[in-house]
């Protein structure tokens, strides 16, 4: 079994027919990987304030303030799947000595 690149540990990803990346891009894709998780998820944030500024400046039987609230529900879910995520991919990371 082949091992992961940043941990050491065994990786479950069959990966016989592939280069094997080095050390290195193994740990630079994975620090890549959080970022661009933390940037989307900044995102998201920045998306459900402006959903709830929305449904603040209208009337509560419009569409508008329906809809934005529709945005706020689904930035909520992403922020939330995307804490998950990173949770998962700072478990990958080498641990700090």
């Amino acid at each position: 079994m082949a091992k992961n690149h940043c941990t050491g540990n065994p990786c479950p990803v069959k990966t016989s027919n592939q280069p094997q990346p080095t050390d290195d891009q193994a740990c630079t894709l994975l620090a890549k990987a959080i970022d661009t998780a933390e940037l989307a998820q900044a995102g998201f944030n920045e998306l459900g304030a402006l959903c709830q500024a929305i449904r603040r400046a209208c009337d509560k039987q419009t569409n508008p303030y329906h809809l934005a609230g529709i945005g706020l529900y689904l930035a909520d879910e992403w922020i939330n799947t995307l804490d998950g995520e990173l949770d998962a991919l700072r478990a990958l990371r080498q641990p700090q000595t």
